[in-house]
């Protein structure tokens, strides 16, 4: 009965949405999975940020929020979209459009927002999706991630098979709405951190096996947990 409901408030946060931007969208086929993906030509990964396509809350420019939306972004494109979890379309949803993106994941709440790509030093892209991530001392840091397809050999073995889509991840600090380029070293979080959060991360660092200061994904999912 909950995932009856669930579902049922599910359409409802998609439809309005929809209507919301009823002259904005554009049909993009079904996208749901990698699998829908072009069978001619085997590829491996995928351009979407998100393997799982995440029901989060969305907030548009004008301000108005829609709950229980399930959203996915195409980094290779730079395309924001929107599933019908009824028949599996995929829409696209006009970056310009979006003001922010957010979901829970594993006791977390992970914020994306969009920002202009010339703050951000990014050519020939007016909007960018980046992630949020709020320290200790409320220092904001800001992840985009761009992939490119570089197709390999689809005669290899499956094991010698690598990721066809190269993810290239930039950070910033956000300092006043400005964006800075961020080194993610030990000097780097040395600069932004407190003592306490830094002492934290250091000694977290020293006692995992395999992780680094270079390792964004590790450190900034522990300083999120702080």
């Amino acid at each position: 009965m909950l995932l009856l409901l669930f579902s049922s408030y599910n359409l409802i946060a998609q439809h309005n949405l929809r209507r919301a931007l009823s002259n904005e969208f554009t049909g993009l086929g079904s996208l749901w999975t990698e699998d829908n993906l072009d069978e001619t030509v085997p590829t491996y990964g995928t351009p979407l940020l998100f393997n799982n396509w995440p029901v989060g809350k969305v907030i548009l420019e004008n301000k108005e929020s829609y709950d229980n939306v399930r959203c996915n972004y195409n980094s290779a494109e730079n395309l924001m979209l929107l599933a019908d979890p009824k028949t599996r379309a995929v829409y696209e949803i006009p970056m310009d459009k979006i003001a922010s993106f957010s979901f829970e994941e594993a006791g977390q709440t992970r914020v994306f927002k969009i920002t202009d790509g010339n703050k951000l030093d990014i050519k020939n892209v007016d909007k960018v999706l980046y992630e949020e991530f709020t320290l200790s001392n409320d220092q904001k840091l800001a992840k985009v991630i761009q992939k490119s397809f570089n197709p390999k050999d689809e005669f290899a073995r499956p094991g010698n098979i690598s990721n066809d889509w190269n993810a290239i991840v930039k950070l910033f600090e956000i300092k006043n709405g400005a964006f800075e380029k961020f080194k993610n070293s030990r000097k780097g979080y040395m600069t932004i951190l407190n003592s306490t959060a830094f002492n934290a991360l250091k000694t977290h660092i020293q006692k995992t096996q395999d992780v680094s200061w270079k390792d964004h994904e590790e450190v900034l999912s522990f300083l999120a947990s702080l």
